[in-house]
């Protein structure tokens, strides 16, 4: 039954049972790695060792290294033939494999029906239009002029000027997620902004604009907000509990409103200096250009959103956010006869009305703006689902909450043989339990709730001692014995990320925490990362943030045995194209090709992408250690950073497997 949950297949492939059993752990489920990732614990180690004095750091790589020897082989969590699947699975092109939109289950898709579901939602021209070329490098102009000026201007300093300047030329990428509680399960459309040009812009702006909004009585902070909000209320028999959602809201969101409407909030302000030194039109015109970028790429196509928010950018719910508050206080304002309480979360409102008023309100606030429709349900047996809560009339008009499960709500939580640490199995546990605490009001219904969340773990592989473990009351109390180490806790303030390897990753932190720096695992190759590819895959000459290796062609054919590795923040077309001009006075490969070794030549088939990095000096170090592992010729001083030879026999080994 829990398979049937868990696996929603809409594909004409039938699956084994394998194939079921890997995807039935669900799509955040990790797999035990054959192989240590070596190159990542050595990354992690030189990130540390940058807050230490030389002396610490040399202690910290030896200790390491120590670890990395002498770690045991992991216990595989899945069986062989599951991997087995697994593989099978991976390399099968005439299926999709999502995640769906609401729910918690994997589906699967036939590929060609997924790509006539996303192209017949592009279709609609009353939403996009469809582009004649890639204008990624007329964006990036207009944004870097916009830029010069405000740093000639003095308001934006060369730092602000370094984190927000478009190096990336990534184009947002189209996807769908199914809608699986719908017939015929429709997309839902998204759009992924990062790497694009306008992503470090917004959410510089996504910083810097987030204070102001949430400000007024209606806001809504999460359930437990609402939960401690609503209890006190009552409903009596001549009113009624009504929800009321706006369809489409990123894409008829009108922006130039939008933008004065945040305007105007930075402007009433007074700590706004304290967070940037942009003046609020400065703001708004850098929110402008972020919110009118509204292309992106499906297909090797491009389009064009035409009205609404750039979706997937990490300004656009911000944006939204300010307009709706900016909405609701005219619709409160002007209404005859207006709600006794409104409570919202982004497009999300929960209200009271009278019952001989609820259409008259309905019909104002529709009449409020011509781009912006509400939608609206009314309670059904006296209840009212909101956000994941449910209000419940009693008798007597008081009000109790209860936890709100949708229709295809599948129960499935992080499965206990997933290759994640403890404690972040626990916490799925003190989660759910500390949901029904806080927004359930009524003690049966909390009893009630905290049964069906232990079924529900005990499915998912959780063994009792787990569950008891993680309720019991959590020790503050720092023991004596550690207390050396614990004053050297936190005492670094820029924490490492460690890939998580049972065994190995506790032993990891550990240290690092007796030499003072912080660090929190990430789990490491989840189902997702290896199955779920529902974007236009990024084509070598445009993907930034590379390690690459450039091999020489030689003279006439002949082979060279000179070779080089190199790292950009750009994309590697624009820094291999530095490579092969003559008058590149940063570049070695030119100067070998131009001057020590007149007609060799490199071309683009000789250029391999062996890594990427988003961070600029856990780059640098990748980039050292592919120069360690190939030994190129060209780059003899080890490129811009130097890796420290203790790593040498360990990356080699490494290599090797």
């Amino acid at each position: 039954n829990c398979i049937e949950k868990w696996v929603k297949n809409c594909s004409k492939r039938i699956l084994n049972d394998p194939e079921l059993h890997v995807l039935a752990k669900g799509l955040n489920f990790a797999v035990t790695p054959k192989d240590l990732p070596v190159k990542e614990y050595v990354t992690v180690t030189e990130t540390a060792c940058r807050s230490l004095p030389p002396n610490e750091a040399e202690e910290l790589r030896s200790r390491v290294s120590n670890i990395l020897r002498h770690h045991r082989t992991v216990t595989p969590n899945i069986s062989k033939e599951e991997i087995q699947a697994l593989d099978t699975l991976r390399k099968d092109k005439s299926i999709k494999i999502l995640p769906a939109d609401k729910g918690r289950c994997a589906v699967i898709l036939d590929t060609e029906e997924y790509m006539k579901k996303c192209k017949d939602l592009l279709s609609d021209t009353n939403t996009y239009e469809k582009l004649k070329k890639d204008p990624t490098s007329s964006y990036k102009k207009q944004l870097v002029s916009v830029l010069k000026d405000l740093k000639q201007k003095g308001v934006v300093s060369d730092q602000l000027y370094r984190r927000i300047y478009p190096t990336t030329e990534t184009p947002p990428k189209f996807y769908g997620l199914p809608k699986i509680h719908k017939p015929n399960h429709p997309l839902r459309p998204i759009v992924s902004s990062i790497g694009s040009i306008t992503y470090p812009c917004a959410k510089y702006l996504a910083e810097i604009i987030s204070p102001v909004i949430g400000k007024t009585k209606h806001h809504i902070k999460n359930s437990q907000h609402f939960a401690e909000t609503i209890q006190n209320y009552r409903v009596e028999e001549d009113e009624e509990l009504r929800s009321y959602d706006v369809s489409a809201l990123f894409t008829s969101v009108p922006v130039d409103k939008a933008a004065d409407v945040i305007q105007q909030k930075l402007e009433q302000d007074p700590s706004l200096h304290e967070r940037t030194d942009l003046s609020p039109s400065d703001i708004t015109r850098l929110l402008r250009f972020c919110l009118n970028c509204t292309y992106f790429v499906f297909d090797g196509e491009f389009y064009r959103q035409i009205h609404g928010a750039a979706m997937g950018s990490p300004v656009s719910p911000i944006t939204c956010d300010g307009y709706m508050e900016m909405l609701e206080a005219r619709a409160i304002t002007e209404a005859d006869d207006p709600p006794d309480w409104w409570f919202r979360y982004v497009d999300d409102t929960h209200c009271k009305l009278k019952k001989q008023n609820s259409q008259q309100f309905t019909d104002h606030l529709n009449s409020l703006d011509p781009d912006i429709k509400f939608t609206t349900e009314e309670e059904v047996n006296g209840a009212l689902a909101f956000l994941d809560t449910n209000t419940v009339r009693k008798e007597d008009g008081s009000l109790k909450v209860t936890i709100y499960r949708k229709p295809t709500h599948t129960d499935q939580y992080l499965n206990f043989s997933s290759n994640h640490p403890l404690e972040h199995k626990l916490g799925v546990i003190r989660t759910l339990h500390h949901r029904a605490d806080t927004v359930i009001t009524d003690p049966v219904d909390k009893e009630e709730e905290k049964d069906h969340i232990n079924t529900a773990l005990q499915a998912c592989g959780y063994p009792p001692w787990a569950i008891a473990k993680a309720l019991q009351p959590r020790d503050t109390i720092i023991p004596a014995q550690s207390t050396e180490t614990n004053q050297k806790r936190g005492k670094y303030q820029h924490p490492v990320t460690i890939p998580y390897v049972k065994g190995v990753a506790e032993q990891f932190k550990r240290t690092l925490t007796s030499f003072g720096i912080k660090s929190h695992f990430k789990p490491y190759n989840t189902l997702r990362q290896q199955l779920v590819a529902p974007k236009d895959r990024t084509e070598k000459q445009d993907i930034s943030g590379p390690i690459y290796h450039i091999t020489c062609k030689g003279l006439h054919g002949v082979d060279c045995d000179s070779s080089y590795i190199g790292e950009t923040e750009r994309s590697l077309k624009a820094r291999f194209a530095e490579h092969c001009r003559r008058s590149s006075t940063s570049s070695e490969v030119s100067k070998h090709i131009h001057k020590d070794c007149p007609g060799h030549t490199v071309n683009w088939d000789s250029v391999k992408v062996l890594d990427r990095e988003p961070r600029y000096f856990e780059r640098g170090v990748k980039e050292a250690i592919q120069i360690r592992l190939n030994k190129p010729d060209l780059n003899r001083d080890g490129g811009r950073y130097q890796l420290p030879h203790i790593w040498d026999s360990l990356l080699l080994k490494s290599h090797d497997l």
